[in-house]
């Protein structure tokens, strides 16, 4: 038997009805969106120094493929941390009428 909340329920979306008759309604998101979390702000300020080591002429320089090498190391890593957040998390849900 697995642990849900009260007002959630995974087959949301097929044909269920309870009890009563009315359909399930899931009351929340997964998570909040991309550009609220640390993980972003992070990730967007790695990848801009990145870029300023990159692209400076000093002898600390990084070479252009070691650089974008980087970057895409820096993606994979945010896009991983996404997947992990994503897995465990839940925000409440607000109404299509609720902007």
């Amino acid at each position: 038997m697995t642990a849900t909340s009260p007002t959630y329920r995974g087959d949301v979306g097929r044909d269920y009805a309870g009890p009563d008759g009315r359909r399930a309604v899931r009351t929340f998101t997964e998570t909040k969106s991309f550009f609220k979390t640390s993980e972003f702000l992070v990730w967007l300020a790695s990848v801009v120094g990145v870029l300023v080591v990159t692209y400076s002429d000093g002898s600390g320089s990084l070479s252009n493929w070691h650089g974008w090498l980087l970057i895409t190391v820096l993606s994979a890593a945010y896009m991983f941390s996404r997947g992990i957040a994503k897995s465990g998390s839940r925000e409440q849900a607000r109404d299509a009428d609720d902007r």
